[in-house]
């Protein structure tokens, strides 16, 4: 299912990458998240760049995902983060990937950082 993903990552390029994180960085700081009273619970914040909360991922997938996200932060400072889930409870992606990306502090406080969410059902 999340075969794509390693390509598209390998072929983005650092400073394409930079570009979009700025942009993402300038959005967040704009947007502010409301509240939520119904939808997930935030999970648990992983120890690497992978979070398959949905269990959808071959091992293989996430050690190359997890090598391109060190990659990326060695030679850039910014975090890629990729987590799956179940599904969202009803609540909207933008909504839950804020929460979540918060939450796990993804970028550090300058927000240099993505992450990419994918629910398997949305409900």
């Amino acid at each position: 299912m999340l075969r794509g993903i390693v390509p598209v990552l390998k072929l983005l390029s650092i400073r394409i990458l930079r570009r979009a994180f700025v942009v993402a960085a300038i959005v967040a700081a704009t947007v502010a998240a409301p509240e939520v009273a119904a939808g997930i619970a935030v999970p648990p914040r992983p120890s690497g760049s992978v979070y398959d909360g949905a269990r959808v991922m071959r091992q293989e997938d996430v050690s190359a995902i997890e090598s391109l996200s060190g990659i990326l932060w060695e030679k850039a400072r910014v975090a890629v983060v990729v987590a799956t889930l179940p599904d969202l409870g009803g609540e909207p992606v933008e909504d839950a990937s804020i929460r979540i990306a918060k939450a796990w502090g993804v970028g550090g406080k300058e927000s240099r950082g993505v992450l990419i969410l994918t629910a398997v059902a949305v409900l």
